[in-house]
């Protein structure tokens, strides 16, 4: 995006326009990162972040399934017509195209990690043997530490289980639960930070921690 922001007019294209196509660029990025965090999380597309998008592109967020791939390819279209518009060089167009390639290889790390299941086996004989130790573990005890052995297995027992429960947050971390990703709050840091490149001072506010924790 830096790259994009270091762009200067051509001898046939005004200040106006280089401003327009940096500004359209820009919002459909904003647009691309929540409509990524909505995709992986299976939610709709909130209205708030509907004015970044073209009246094109609005049509499209209705019929397409990967919206976030679609925004990609607007991009990378967008800028191939701005190189042979005279907007930017071939230099400068490379750099940006290596960073959509990045970003596509992102998207589709995220997309794996969504749909990409731990084998059940996995999951329910960690479970199984979990209970299993925490269930011999007063037997084990029981002769050393006599009446304390209700207290220690009980705790060594609670967390055992707190490391299960860890284990299956870590396994998806796209599913707006508490322990999860902040997207929410990460996808309004990047709004904002656009934004202010832009120059634009009608700024979202930063997300607060709701009960302690960030969406």
């Amino acid at each position: 995006m830096l790259t994009l922001f270091s762009l200067k007019h051509s001898e046939n294209k005004s200040e106006a326009d280089l401003e327009a196509f940096k500004k359209q660029i820009i919002y459909r990025q904003i647009g691309l990162v929540n409509t990524l965090r909505c995709h992986l999380r299976k939610q709709e597309i909130p209205t708030e972040i509907e004015k970044y998008f073209s009246k094109k592109e609005l049509a499209l967020l209705t019929t397409t399934q990967n919206i976030p791939n679609m925004l990609l390819l607007e991009q990378a279209r967008q800028l191939h017509d701005a190189l042979h518009s005279g907007y930017i060089e071939d230099f400068r167009h490379m750099q940006i195209d290596v960073r959509l390639t990045a970003m596509t290889d992102i998207l589709g790390g995220c997309e794996r990690i969504k749909k990409t299941d731990f084998p059940r086996q996995y999951s329910n004989y960690t479970s199984i043997f979990t209970w299993i130790f925490i269930i011999m573990l007063p037997y084990s005890l029981v002769q050393g530490m006599g009446m304390l052995t209700i207290v220690a297995s009980t705790v060594i027992g609670f967390i055992f289980m707190v490391l299960e429960t860890i284990g299956y947050y870590i396994e998806t971390p796209f599913e707006n639960h508490i322990n999860d990703t902040p997207m929410t709050a990460i996808c309004r840091g990047i709004e904002i930070d656009l934004l202010e490149m832009l120059g634009e001072t009608d700024l979202p506010k930063p997300l607060q921690p709701v009960n302690g924790y960030l969406y």
